[in-house]
């Protein structure tokens, strides 16, 4: 049996040579040590563009991401306790959510960040999932080359334990908050709701959409998800139950404040 040393090795290798094989630039020394090669390998993956592979790298690289993924313990809505009816609050890390859906917070292009060991929530998704994700991205935008702000798209989950991945692009804020600005952040979380609900999904994960990089106020755009949420849910019964995961402490104090005034 392949270590996870080897693996990342077969995958590192491969990876170069294509770059080698098609962009004509030298390979990059392969650190000694593991942080090293992780972080080489993240930035190969980060890189590449959407394109299929052999079936012998994705067996390699879905072992591996399965043994990368499985380093943290795999959450799922059973082990999550409702705050309201069909609502959950959760801090931790989207990634290891087996869930239904989660949620991407995703730039225009849709296909991922490209930016090599990016921090952004994007980028962590993509590199998780696997090359097939990105893959899927381009076939869901298909002739389309810039998604509008406030859509949706779904594509699988891959390596992931979410099933699906719902991908949306929130507005970006350069000066300040505008009411155009508020409109799009709440229809983003409209566009996964409809495509959540249409889909049949039993629940889906929400992010802290365009509170990244894009830089909407964490404080404003906890109460637009929350009130868009609760009025989606109560305007379709039928739709899947939804999990606000936050990833700091911050975040999870101005969900659960707000969400305890909504219950009051």
């Amino acid at each position: 049996m392949a270590s996870q040393q080897q693996r990342r090795q077969y995958l590192i290798d491969y990876l170069q040579t294509e770059r080698v094989n098609e962009l004509h630039v030298k390979p990059e020394p392969i650190p000694d040590d593991e942080a090293g090669q992780r972080r080489l390998l993240h930035r190969l993956f980060n890189l590449r563009e959407p394109a299929p592979a052999s079936r012998q790298f994705i067996k390699i690289q879905d072992q591996y991401l399965d043994h990368l993924i499985h380093e943290k313990p795999i959450i799922q809505k059973a082990d999550l306790t409702a705050v309201r009816p069909k609502i959950y609050l959760w801090r931790g890390d989207l990634t290891q959510l087996a869930v239904a859906a989660i949620v991407n917070p995703a730039n225009s292009r849709m296909l991922g960040c490209f930016i090599p060991n990016h921090h952004c929530l994007d980028n962590q998704i993509h590199t998780k999932a696997g090359i097939q994700l990105r893959l899927a991205d381009q076939q869901a935008m298909g002739d389309e080359t810039v998604e509008a702000v406030g859509n949706a798209k779904i594509t699988p989950g891959f390596n992931l334990p979410a099933a699906n991945v719902i991908h949306t692009v929130g507005p970006v804020i350069i000066h300040q908050v505008t009411p155009l600005r508020r409109d799009l952040l709440a229809k983003s979380y409209r566009s996964c709701m409809t495509l959540a609900t249409k889909k049949g999904l039993s629940e889906i994960a929400f992010c802290c959409i365009s509170t990244g990089e894009f830089r909407f106020p964490h404080d404003l755009a906890a109460q637009i998800a929350i009130k868009t949420v609760t009025d989606f849910l109560r305007d379709q019964p039928q739709a899947p139950d939804v999990i606000f995961a936050v990833n700091n402490e911050t975040d999870y104090e101005l969900y659960q404040q707000s969400l305890e005034r909504k219950r009051s």
